[in-house]
C-alpha cells in the first residue's frame, strides 16, 4: 500500500512540475499573472493622468483588435494549406500577418461601431519601444498597419486590396481573397460588433472564436491573463513593460510557431490599437 502511495505520489509530483514547466502555457500565464506592471514606470503630471485615462477607456475593446488579430493568423494558416501555400515557410508568416492586421481592424472597427463610435479624422500612431526578438520582426510592422487599415479601408472605405497586394504575391494573394479567408474576416468583424454588445466580455469573444477553430485553449488563457494586466496599465511605460515581457515569455515558450505568432502579433496590436483611438 506504501508503495501504491508512493508511486501515486511521485506520478503527481511529476504532472505537477510539467504543468509549470518552463516555456509552458501555465508559466505564461503564472508570469503574467504575476508581472509588475509599474516597475520602472514613469509619474504622469496632471494633462497626461487626463490622457491616459482615455486610453483605459478603449482598453476593452482592444480586445476585439487583439483578439481579432489572434483569429485571422489561426485562419491564414488553414486556408494556407487548402491553396498550396507551404504552411512552415516564410510565406504564409508573412500572409498570416497581413490576414491577422485585416481580421483585427474589422473586428475593432464593428467593437466601436457598437458604441457609435464614428473614427478619428486623422491616423495616429503610438511610441512605445516594442523589441522583437529577430525571429519575429516581421510582425513589428502590424500595429502601425492595424491603425492605417482602420483608417483608410474601413473608416475611409477604400478597398482592402489596396491594403494587401502590395505587400503578397499571387500565391499569398490568392489565401486573403480565399472563400474560406473571406468566411473568417466576416465572422471576425462581426464577431467585434458582438462582443460590444455584450458589454465586452473577454470570454465570450474568445469562446467564438475557439468554436469555429480560431483560438485555442492555451491562447485564450494566455490572452485573458494579458488583457487583465493590460486593464491595470497606469502609463504608457507600464504598457511597454507589460508588452515586451509578453513577448518574450511567449518567443522562448515551448508553443507551437504558429501559437506564438498569433499572439506575439496580438500584443503588438495591443501596442498601437488604443492611441489610435484615444488622440
Amino acid at each position: 500500500m506504501k508503495k501504491i502511495i508512493l508511486g501515486l505520489t511521485i506520478i503527481f509530483s511529476l504532472v505537477w512540475s510539467n504543468s509549470f514547466a518552463q516555456g509552458s502555457k501555465q508559466e505564461i500565464v503564472s508570469g503574467l499573472q504575476n508581472f509588475d506592471v509599474s516597475r520602472n514606470g514613469s509619474t504622469l503630471g496632471t494633462t497626461e493622468r487626463k490622457w491616459w485615462q482615455t486610453v483605459l477607456n478603449v482598453a476593452s475593446v482592444v480586445v476585439a483588435d487583439a483578439g481579432g488579430f489572434y483569429g485571422g493568423v489561426q485562419g491564414s494558416v488553414a486556408v494556407a494549406g487548402a491553396v498550396g501555400l507551404a504552411t512552415g515557410g516564410t510565406g504564409v508568416a508573412v500572409v498570416a500577418g497581413v490576414a491577422g492586421t485585416i481580421a483585427a481592424a474589422g473586428s475593432s472597427n464593428l467593437a466601436y461601431q457598437g458604441l457609435n463610435w464614428r473614427g478619428a479624422n486623422q491616423i495616429h500612431y503610438g511610441s512605445l519601444t516594442i523589441t522583437l526578438p529577430e525571429k519575429y520582426r516581421f510582425l513589428g510592422p502590424v500595429g502601425r498597419d492595424h491603425n492605417t487599415v482602420i483608417h483608410n479601408n474601413f473608416f475611409n472605405s477604400l478597398p482592402l486590396e489596396s491594403y494587401y497586394r502590395p505587400l503578397l504575391d499571387e500565391s499569398q494573394i490568392r489565401v486573403i481573397e480565399h472563400e474560406k479567408m473571406q468566411e473568417t474576416f466576416t465572422f471576425v468583424k462581426n464577431l467585434g460588433l458582438s462582443y460590444a454588445q455584450r458589454n465586452f466580455d473577454f470570454n465570450y469573444f474568445a469562446n467564438e472564436l475557439m468554436s469555429k477553430q480560431l483560438m485555442t485553449i492555451d491562447g485564450k488563457e494566455i490572452l485573458s491573463a494579458f488583457f487583465n494586466k493590460y486593464k491595470v496599465c497606469s502609463s504608457p511605460t507600464d504598457m511597454e513593460n507589460l508588452i515586451n515581457y509578453s513577448i518574450n515569455i511567449v518567443a522562448e515558450s515551448r508553443l507551437n510557431e504558429i501559437e506564438k505568432e498569433s499572439l506575439i502579433g496580438a500584443f503588438i496590436i495591443a501596442s498601437e490599437s488604443p492611441f489610435y483611438y484615444a488622440q
